[in-house]
């Protein structure tokens, strides 16, 4: 039987009233950890998540094939 892997975070994002164009900015909490991650835009806080699917991607598929 194949392990499935997966994250789960609480995602907040608001709007920062003191940045210009009132920015959007985000945080994640591990609800395991209660570790908080901040982000000062969308922009950031999606590549955060890219980064962390395709390293466990990779991951599984370094363990599948090794």
């Amino acid at each position: 039987m194949e392990t499935t892997h997966y994250f789960s975070y609480l995602m907040r994002i608001w709007q920062g009233d003191d940045l210009p164009e009132k920015e959007w900015l985000a945080s994640l909490e591990d609800p395991s950890t209660k570790q908080l991650t901040y982000f000062k835009s969308l922009e950031e806080l999606f590549t955060f998540l890219s980064h962390k699917a395709l390293s466990d991607k990779n991951r599984q598929l370094l363990q599948k094939n090794g």
